[in-house]
């Protein structure tokens, strides 16, 4: 039976262990899909807004189809008084006022048949010059070629030159590059994202490998998810999404009215904004922290609500696994109870019948007829206690009892009615019982049954477990405790509990190993059942072992302490 026992331990920590492994295993895994997973999420939002800035940005450059038309007019001027009212009109309208602002920042033009064969008007002063500074101004690419767009030059200027075939006259724009920014794309792209605050940023060309100190253009490569920290702490960090606004495509591209604007980088898309390379930033803050707040806030829920899930089936199956072992355990105890009380009751039974047969035999001598009258009548009551013993636990396991009332009760002539049975069952061992009960209420409300059964079950442990058949002491001790308890101490000196026991000396069918192997008679209930009525009305009861006494010693007996209410009548 014993190792039927160790083994169906060993069993139930290895599906215990089991269980854990595979709810760890779980975890693991569902842990690295959800970052996975956001971190593409957060990949394909970045990526989406991306787009959606590139695009609306990509977009605004169209405003510079006007340009050309504008250019290829003034060009093909037939004579110079055509040309100055056009170029007065086309001034106005490209004016910071104007209907078509922030375009160009000068316009300049060089007539070779003129007789100052060049002209710029500066939109910052509002004058005419016929200084060479605009012409000197310019890389040396356009001064022999006038036919297209710089992407950009030292001094970060952009430059649109149309030449007028047969008029021999080339007309110049300085872009406006900060202005249209500012005033088109900035505009626009704001208005888009209500939800971002934003930060502009204009970088030289010398400094087109700057990175922003301390974060991160793609913070999905390296983000780690912690579901924890993003639903329960409060100052999440604000981590801005850097994208570099598109620059100006090749003029041949974006003024071909053939084709849509795009890079070399676009070819077969040419509905793709242009990626060029601007030198504008910007720096968008989401208003609720970082711009992916929101991604891995419903990834967090949704993994702790997995997580949940998954810890629940896993209690459910310890519950289950719990409630096996304790089925397992109670089998196994109820089968060395049935073993127990077979035996106890095999030895009333059979001298019981023994004596009953000698009496029926007619062999018993005339003086023994009492000696042997009394023996069955022992033995009777030895096997009534068991059946009561039995029954009782039947109805505290079941709750088939309730908890009898407090009743009137004489403490005096209740501690006087207890004591002798008690003398004699300890003289019966040679073992001597001291009984102090002094200083008591004499009468109160009480549970004399309770307290009756377990001073008895106490006595009758320490007896027939605590010495061994040697000589000793137990004390039994009543005491009142202000306003509304009675203490019951019962203590010995005897072999005491090893620590382990204590745990399980109150389960029912319960035996230490020392009894089970010595074979000493009992069942296991006689403090099962002392505890559960206690506790049913509203005491309770603890055993220490060792026990330190008053005086500082700790002997190596046990003492079992009962707590139960009295109150004491006025």
């Amino acid at each position: 039976m014993k190792h039927a026992q160790i083994l169906n331990r060993v069993l139930g920590s290895i599906a215990a262990l089991t269980v854990l492994v595979g709810l760890s295993t779980a975890l693991f895994f569902t842990y690295n899909t959800f970052e996975r997973s956001v971190q593409f999420d957060i990949f394909k939002y970045r990526q989406k807004l991306e787009d959606s800035i590139r695009r609306t940005a990509g977009a605004e450059y169209r405003r510079y189809f006007l340009l050309k038309d504008i250019a290829k007019t003034l060009a093909n001027a037939e004579s110079g008084e055509i040309l100055a009212n056009w170029l007065r009109q086309d001034i106005e309208l490209l004016k910071p006022d104007g209907d078509l602002p922030h375009l160009v920042t000068s316009i300049g033009y060089r007539d070779p048949k003129g007789s100052e064969p060049f002209y710029e008007f500066d939109f910052s002063t509002g004058a005419w010059t016929k200084e060479k500074q605009f012409f000197k101004g310019m890389p040396i690419g356009i001064r022999q070629d006038f036919s297209f767009f710089t992407k950009e030059t030292s001094s970060r200027e952009l430059y649109l030159v149309i030449n007028g075939g047969d008029t021999g006259r080339t007309i110049f724009f300085r872009l406006d590059r900060t202005g249209f920014i500012q005033t088109y794309v900035k505009e626009i792209v704001e208005s888009m994202n209500p939800d971002f605050n934003f930060k502009w940023f204009d970088l030289p060309a010398s400094d087109r490998g700057f990175e922003f100190k301390g974060e991160k253009k793609n913070i999905s490569d390296e983000y780690v998810f912690r579901p924890f920290t993003i639903l329960f702490k409060r100052n999440h960090p604000v981590i801005p999404l850097i994208i570099e606004i598109p620059g100006i495509p090749d003029a041949r591209k974006l003024l071909d009215a053939g084709k849509q604007y795009g890079g070399d980088t676009d070819k077969g898309k040419p509905d793709r904004p242009p990626v060029f390379h601007s030198g504008f930033y910007v720096k968008m803050y989401s208003k609720n922290g970082a711009y992916y707040r929101d991604i891995e806030t419903r990834a967090a829920v949704a993994f702790l609500e997995t997580t949940l899930i998954y810890t629940l089936v896993a209690g459910l199956i310890f519950l289950l696994l719990f409630q096996l072992q304790k089925t397992r355990n109670l089998r196994y105890k109820e089968k060395e109870f049935v073993a127990a009380v077979t035996h106890e009751l095999r030895t009333p039974l059979t001298v019981i019948r023994s004596a009953a047969e000698n009496l029926s035999g007619n062999i018993v001598p005339t003086e023994k007829l009492t000696v042997y009258g009394e023996l069955i009548a022992e033995q009777s009551v030895r096997l009534g206690d068991m059946i009561e013993k039995i029954l009782a636990y039947s109805n505290i396991e079941y709750k088939k009892r309730r908890p009898d009332p407090p009743v009137f009760m004489s403490l005096s002539d209740f501690t006087r009615a207890l004591k002798p049975s008690l003398i004699t069952l300890a003289d019966s061992r040679n073992i001597t019982l001291k009984w102090e009960a002094e200083g008591l209420p004499e009468t109160g409300s009480g549970y004399p049954e309770v307290m009756g059964t377990a001073v008895t079950n106490m006595v009758t442990n320490a007896v027939f477990h605590a010495y061994n058949g040697e000589q000793g002491e137990i004390r039994v001790r009543f005491k009142f405790l202000i306003p509304d308890r009675l203490q019951i101490t019962v203590e010995d000196d005897g072999r005491g509990i090893h620590a382990k026991e204590q745990k399980r000396i109150f389960d029912p069918f319960y035996r230490d190993g020392i009894s089970r192997n010595r074979q000493e008679k009992g069942s296991g209930l006689g403090l099962f059942i002392t505890k559960s009525k206690a506790v049913m009305s509203g005491g309770r009861l603890i055993v220490e072992s060792p026990y330190r006494r008053i005086d500082g010693s700790r002997p190596e007996g046990s003492r079992f302490t009962l707590i139960i209410p009295f109150i004491p009548a006025k």
